[in-house]
């Protein structure tokens, strides 16, 4: 495989840690394996065939579902409410539709390449 960019494939898919208001999460980067099949998978289930055909408002809740399944990977429990909250696919989702400001920090997260840097220069295959 030739690659210009220096981004490890490993981090790409099975996150890094970041942390976000006192919480840490696990973020993966936007556009790995599990994000285009999933991508893809919601594309053919849909009734119109194609993501693009999509409102506005299901594409929104698509991209969300997405981010879910294979961006948003963990996060240390956090207390919201007077409730601990773990991690679960369902409570992913809950917090990235309604938390824009959360899940815009993890979609701009996600999208940055510097994010998911190989660690040393020995890394990098020459």
């Amino acid at each position: 495989m030739i690659r210009i960019s220096k981004t490890d494939p490993k981090k790409e898919s099975e996150g890094v840690w970041t942390t976000y208001e006192g919480t840490k999460v696990l973020i993966a980067r936007t556009h790995n394996t599990r994000f285009l099949r999933a991508m893809r998978r919601k594309a053919e289930d849909s009734v119109e065939g194609s993501l693009t055909a999509l409102s506005d408002e299901r594409s929104d809740e698509v991209m969300i579902e997405v981010m879910a399944e294979t961006i948003l990977l963990d996060w240390e429990p956090f207390v919201y409410d007077g409730q601990e909250v773990k991690y679960s696919k369902e409570n992913a989702l809950s917090l990235l539709k309604y938390d824009i400001d959360f899940r815009d920090y993890v979609s701009d997260f996600s999208r940055n390449p510097g994010n998911y840097r190989m660690t040393q220069e020995s890394d990098v295959k020459k």
